[in-house]
């Protein structure tokens, strides 16, 4: 299952055609745009995940992936990848039931636990922006 609606290798999207992509989700696109480069001062840049993913707009701090964002037809997918320590954090975190679900339902690998979180309303990207601290914690410590 693709994650976002650019699945195409070597074919990225630009800002302007993932926004107009994500459509009504487009104030969800764009809050969570700010939550990593205004707040973090993370740096974007579209990568591809494979066709069975396609490509996201990753915000990289210190050359460390804080924040994935995947367009897609009127939705947005997060990709937020907690190593184990903020995982277990964000597991006791007052998050929704849903992305709770996601956080203990998601197997943790030697790189982390990749978290592919749907946001379709102000809650979920309240949630990621949560999780994405955490994830900034991390970078910081590191």
């Amino acid at each position: 299952m693709a994650y976002g609606c650019f699945t195409v290798r070597g074919v990225p999207p630009t800002m302007e055609e993932a926004r107009a992509a994500v459509g009504g989700c487009a104030g969800l696109w764009d809050r969570l745009m700010a939550c990593a480069a205004e707040r973090y001062r993370a740096r974007p840049n579209f990568t591809f995940y494979g066709r069975n993913h396609g490509w996201a707009l990753v915000f990289r701090k210190a050359g460390k992936a804080l924040l994935g964002v995947f367009p897609d037809r009127e939705a947005v997918t997060a990709l937020v990848v907690l190593p184990a320590a903020e995982a277990a954090l964000a597991a006791s975190l007052d998050l929704q039931a849903a992305v709770l679900d996601i956080v203990r339902g998601t197997p943790q690998l030697k790189d982390g636990r990749w978290l592919f979180l749907p946001v379709r309303s102000a809650r979920d990207a309240a949630d990621v922006e949560r999780l994405v601290a955490l994830k900034a914690e991390a970078l910081r410590r590191r």
